[in-house]
């Protein structure tokens, strides 16, 4: 029995490697204040993308962001996986006296392979995207 379960864990293992290099570049795409690479993986159909999209332009052309995440769970198969990630953002404001801000919390996201590669399906919640001036309304 344990001898199936070591050969289970082996066999998820390129699946959350790929996962975790995926969410890795992106928060690397985030800290660069590139938003095209950080919005690449996201399927343009997905519900609230133009939302996101426009909150992480506004996010990036306000402020510079230095961005992490961990891979907290990873649950699904080959084609379709759904994950938690720890997501931490240090955004400090381009203006010289602007705030800074400190934002900590458990996404959760679907994915669905498209070829060789994944794309994001779903994530909640949007709004840890948002910029400054709209997480303080």
């Amino acid at each position: 029995m344990q001898r199936r379960r070591f050969l289970l864990c082996l066999l998820a293992l390129p699946e959350a490697s790929s996962l975790l290099d995926l969410f890795a570049s992106m928060a690397q795409a985030l800290s660069a204040g590139n938003p095209s690479d950080f919005l690449a993986p996201f399927e343009r159909s997905m519900p609230g993308y133009r939302k996101l999209e426009s909150q992480v332009f506004a996010l990036l052309s306000q402020a510079e962001v230095a961005s992490s995440v961990e891979l907290v769970q990873d649950q699904g198969d080959d084609q379709r996986r759904r994950v938690e990630l720890d997501w931490i953002l240090e955004i400090r404001s381009h203006l010289p006296a602007g705030p800074s801000e400190h934002r900590r919390q458990l996404l959760k996201a679907g994915l669905t392979r498209r070829g060789k590669s994944w794309k994001i399906v779903s994530l909640e919640p949007l709004s840890f995207f948002a910029p400054q001036s709209s997480m303080n309304q």
